[in-house]
């Protein structure tokens, strides 16, 4: 039997989302437990534990990192700002995203998506720190405006600028905390 406190967030049926705000009470003969589940719209309601299931953790992305968008197939993408709440996507995050590659149409190449579009782009050629997947031999602009390349890690196991970029041979790890985030170009 899973246990569930006060504040954890729950789906009910796998599709009602919820917060618990009491409980567990046992049955009056003990044979099941009830939570009492307030409900997105602020109506309370008790479930039997039976009924409940963990509610799915919405990913988190870092600015910066590249995604690829449910909605245009094929699309890559730089995550710019967020995550915002907004009561009108019913506590969905948002991010402001970038297309990499700009539209064929007049689309605009900046715009709003919901977390449940999005999905991280997984390192192929590529090296994750702090969330973000940085690709190596794509440039990157900094805060600042200049450009960066990063080549295969050395021996510390950190990538390093290339010959190319602002500063030679600069850890990775020290460009995005002095000058991040980075953007891809």
């Amino acid at each position: 039997m899973t246990e569930f406190k006060v504040g954890d967030k729950v789906q009910a049926f796998k599709s009602t989302n919820g917060e618990i705000t009491y409980g567990p009470v046992s049955s009056t003969f003990g044979s099941y437990t009830v939570y009492v589940v307030r409900k997105e719209n602020g109506e309370e309601v008790t479930h039997r534990v039976s009924d409940l299931t963990a509610a799915p953790v919405a990913p988190v992305f870092a600015v910066g990192g590249t995604i690829t968008l449910t909605t245009r197939p094929g699309s890559r993408a730089t995550v710019e700002y967020g995550p915002f709440d907004s009561a009108n996507t019913r506590g969905a995050d948002v991010y402001v995203v970038k297309l990499v590659d700009p539209p064929a149409d007049d689309s605009p190449r900046t715009f709003t998506a919901l977390a449940s579009v999005m999905e991280k782009v997984t390192p192929g050629d590529g090296f994750e720190y702090q969330g973000t997947i940085y690709e190596y031999g794509v440039t990157y602009e900094d805060r600042d405006g200049d450009r960066w390349k990063f080549d295969r890690p050395g021996t510390g196991g950190m990538p390093l600028s290339d010959d190319t970029s602002c500063w030679i041979r600069e850890p990775l790890s020290d460009v995005v905390r002095a000058w991040g985030p980075l953007t891809a170009q």
